[in-house]
């Protein structure tokens, strides 16, 4: 995962599959084997790491996809309050 990490903060938004897919709306996933770390991308060029966990089946967890999303607005309301 830790190369994955690189890869991303090498080539941004530009990572391509295998290594990154979105999953639903600003949410997007990092992939090395079974590992997933979700990720948004803020103001175009910051990654901010939201969600990590080992995937066992084939659809991505609804409740993973949930946990994400919440941390994600958790963090906004931070950045923008600040």
């Amino acid at each position: 995962m830790l190369r994955t990490i690189q890869l991303l903060r090498s080539y941004g938004v530009q990572l391509p599959m295998p290594y990154a897919r979105q999953v639903v709306g600003p949410i997007w996933e990092l992939r090395a084997g079974a590992g997933r770390v979700f990720y948004f991308v803020f103001h175009g060029q910051r990654c901010i790491l939201l969600h990590a966990y080992r995937k066992k089946t084939q659809q991505t967890p609804t409740q993973e996809i949930d946990t994400a999303r919440r941390r994600r607005e958790t963090w906004l309301r931070r950045e923008y309050d600040a």
